[in-house]
């Protein structure tokens, strides 16, 4: 940003940014700005008002709750498209020669979460709703992939931080990621028990979905979701 910045300064155009940009760090500014792909559901061309942003739409995906689903209403309809998308730009430029390809490895792990987890929670309750049997079994084996695939995140990013940080703070993640490793284990055996006959219902399941508060297609898929408490419970957590 500083180099573009300096460069329209310069020039008031930003003609030459991308070449000095990859002279300087391996990738052109372009390539850079892809460093925030993962939270690219909604092409801005189709938004018809003023919300014109890329909400965090990462961030409420990972930790949407399998079970609770409080975010369902604003995972897009063809959110599969967009992470296959999004997951083969940044192993591209996670494969690039460059001091910084960590950056990108560490948000192709999270996308490659994404591309299982994004729409996990919806497919379980409308398996569950209908009592489809085949495709609750398939939503187990989902799970476990992406376990799998969080353990693979929680590895390169902790590589990130304790690169650019003191140890410090990193708890914080380790307390969220980790809480969420542990729900979708919870999920997984309730899911299981379900199937296997030893429990009738789950009740989490039962409840009636809710939308947001977002009421247009803009916003909806778009939305800038607030803290994590309020994305993993609807119940207060206290400070």
């Amino acid at each position: 940003t500083l180099c573009a910045y300096g460069e329209y300064c310069n020039t008031r155009t930003l003609t030459d940014c991308n070449a000095i940009c990859e002279f300087l760090f391996g990738y052109t500014f372009r390539e850079f700005c892809d460093i925030g792909v993962v939270n690219r559901y909604v092409d801005l061309q189709s938004i018809t008002h003023t919300n014109v942003f890329y909400g965090n739409c990462a961030k409420y995906m990972l930790y949407n709750d399998l079970f609770y689903g409080l975010n369902d209403n604003n995972v897009p309809t063809n959110v599969k498209e967009y992470t296959k998308r999004n997951y083969q730009t940044l192993s591209y430029l996670a494969e690039r020669k460059s001091r910084f390809a960590y950056l990108f490895k560490t948000m192709r792990e999270l996308s490659w979460t994404l591309m299982e987890k994004a729409d996990l929670s919806v497919e379980i309750k409308r398996a569950y709703d209908t009592k489809n049997r085949v495709e609750l079994e398939k939503a187990v084996q989902r799970i476990i992939e992406v376990k799998k695939r969080l353990r693979a995140f929680i590895s390169v990013y902790e590589q990130q931080w304790l690169k650019e940080n003191k140890p410090f703070g990193f708890e914080i993640q380790h307390i969220r990621l980790g809480g969420l490793y542990e729900r979708l284990r919870y999920c997984e055996k309730t899911l299981k028990r379900y199937l296997d006959g030893k429990i009738n219902c789950i009740n989490e399941l039962e409840e009636r979905r809710l939308p947001s508060n977002y009421d247009t297609d803009d916003y909806r898929y778009n939305p800038f979701v607030g803290t994590w408490e309020e994305i993993v419970t609807c119940g207060r957590l206290t400070k």
